[in-house]
């Protein structure tokens, strides 16, 4: 499921597309400004790394805000911020893997990282289990669970460590600090999300399932829309035989995908629809805690 179907050139190529673009005067993505500084694949991964490397290191993002991982093809100037970075931290093959063709020995992937019981396999009716599969099949959107980011940090510690050995106080201060933060973030979470149990939701996709499973959240079948492509009377006849008897019904899309579909399916079934943001990169959305508690509060409104 969801694998690459973008594949970015060589650097070489890309680097000479940056000539055209410079002197065409198109503008570019902000590029690492320091020797040693980092580059994340996603803004969720800059939000992991910034409160680490606070002080220290700078971390820039590739994705731009509202893009999707799936389909993104990273562009000149990003080649530019690849070639400067002295490490480029990315999910895995299957979500930003587009990064590895350019990012070469640099690139450091994060779900390797991640302890196995904090991730989650894609099922295909997602349900409330940490389940523990084949590296290929799980679910790389890890960072909407504040548990699992919590059990990733000292991993990250250990990497950015190696990298910058001289900041090893900095980087373990840094460290404590966040976890706190996350402890904090996740006792907040369970308290905001407690008896929301009884609206069952049906995704469009599976960026917000880690959150849903920690915080015990009714997602109750999940769909892959195909861009341009309308859901299949089938599929919307299966999920409404799955919510038969449901008095209400959430429909949750995200700002990374079309809103037609989700209107479309939440019409059939007679359901609302929430969009969330599970990648943000702009606004308030720039800190992690930021990203969680945005989206939290949405989900909480509509299923209050």
């Amino acid at each position: 499921m969801f694998r690459n179907v973008h594949q970015a050139g060589g650097l070489a190529r890309l680097l000479v597309i940056f000539v055209v673009v410079a002197m065409t005067g198109v503008g570019c993505t902000p590029s690492v400004s320091r020797q040693g500084d980092y580059v994340s694949t996603i803004p969720p991964l800059k939000m992991l790394l910034d409160p680490l490397v606070k002080g220290r290191k700078e971390v820039v993002s590739l994705l731009p805000p509202g893009a999707s991982p799936h389909t993104f093809t990273p562009s000149p100037a990003d080649a530019i911020a690849l070639e400067t970075a002295a490490a480029i931290f990315y999910v895995d093959s299957q979500l930003d893997g587009w990064v590895l063709s350019a990012g070469g020995k640099k690139a450091i992937s994060v779900l390797d990282i991640l302890p196995a019981p904090f991730q989650v396999a894609y099922p295909d009716s997602i349900g409330h289990e940490h389940d523990v599969v084949p590296h290929g099949e799980m679910n790389p959107h890890f960072w909407a669970d504040p548990q699992a980011v919590a059990a990733l940090v000292p991993g990250l510690l250990d990497k950015l460590i190696e990298l910058d050995p001289e900041g090893r106080a900095h980087y373990e201060a840094n460290g404590r600090e966040f976890l706190e933060l996350l402890a904090q973030l996740n006792d907040m979470m369970s308290e905001q999300m407690a008896g929301l149990s009884d609206v069952p939701i049906v995704a469009f996709h599976p960026s917000w399932s880690y959150f849903c499973a920690r915080y015990g959240l009714n997602v109750v079948a999940h769909v892959e829309p195909i861009p341009g492509k309308e859901l299949s009377p089938r599929t919307i006849l299966t999920i409404r035989e799955q919510l038969a008897g449901s008095e209400r019904v959430l429909v949750l899309s995200e700002v990374q995908l079309p809103r037609k579909s989700a209107d479309a399916l939440a019409e059939a079934l007679g359901a609302t629809v929430e969009e969330i943001d599970p990648l943000g990169g702009s606004g308030p959305l720039v800190t992690y805690e930021g990203l969680i508690t945005y989206n939290a509060q949405r989900l909480k409104a509509a299923l209050e």
